[in-house]
């Protein structure tokens, strides 16, 4: 009796600890499942408290003290459906406030967003989500990369710094407004706009004139080369 008295008790006891370790073990793992959600609600609230600071804020934009992966989870959210970011919702009214100065803009979704009111913008064009722009006001933007094989579409780069576009190496270019565009070539050839598509893009502002009339004075010294001064008309 006795034997099994201790025999009923270390089993109940030992079912216990097993029991209390698959508890401690389901809690581990919902905190883990669960930490996205707790870390999302974490900034969300830190973005409600810049909101309201900011609000009644009054002056330059502000430059905010915090290193760029953090800024980055403050400032951006995920856009549903794709790994995109864009601006936080909460911070829209106030982002004219901030300094961007220090804020990376990879992975950025550039559509439909007016640029304008904001300082500080750094954007190298080919860290941009899928490498397409459209829909876009570039006032205040400063480009510090290449356009290769971008898709730009309604894109206004007027008031833009830094643009600096291959035209053979653009993926498309249309209904685009391109003052402050510097079109470019490699290894000193002339720029060829002829390249690539650019239905009702506006070249008033760009060296549009200046790269045509390269162009069009290298076709002239190539036809001299080729033909003496026998012009070939085509």
């Amino acid at each position: 009796m006795i034997i099994e008295y201790l025999k009923q008790h270390i089993n109940l006891k030992y079912k216990y600890k097993i029991i209390k370790f698959l508890l401690i073990i389901i809690i581990i793992f919902d905190i883990i499942y669960h930490i996205g959600d707790f870390m999302k609600i974490s900034y969300e609230r830190l973005r409600q408290v810049l909101k309201e600071e900011l609000e009644k804020y009054e002056g330059e934009p502000v430059l905010l003290p915090y290193d760029t992966d953090f800024l980055d989870k403050l400032l951006f959210e995920t856009k549903e459906s794709s790994y995109a970011k864009v601006f936080s919702s909460t911070l829209i009214e106030v982002l004219n406030k901030i300094n961007f100065s220090n804020v990376r803009f990879n992975n950025f979704f550039m559509n439909e967003f007016d640029f304008s009111s904001l300082k500080g913008v750094k954007i190298d064009p080919q860290s941009i989500y899928e490498k397409y722009m459209t829909n876009v006001i570039c006032k205040g933007i400063t480009f510090i990369g290449n356009f290769n094989g971008l898709i730009l579409d309604n894109v206004n780069f007027e008031g833009s710094i830094g643009a600096k576009i291959d035209t053979i190496k653009v993926g498309r270019l249309t209904n685009c407004k391109c003052a402050d565009v510097e079109f470019i070539s490699q290894n000193g050839e002339p720029v060829n706009l002829g390249c690539v598509k650019t239905d009702g893009t506006d070249f008033n502002g760009s060296n549009y004139e200046e790269a045509i009339k390269e162009e069009y004075e290298f076709r002239e010294k190539v036809k001299i080369a080729i033909y003496g001064n026998n012009k070939i008309e085509y």
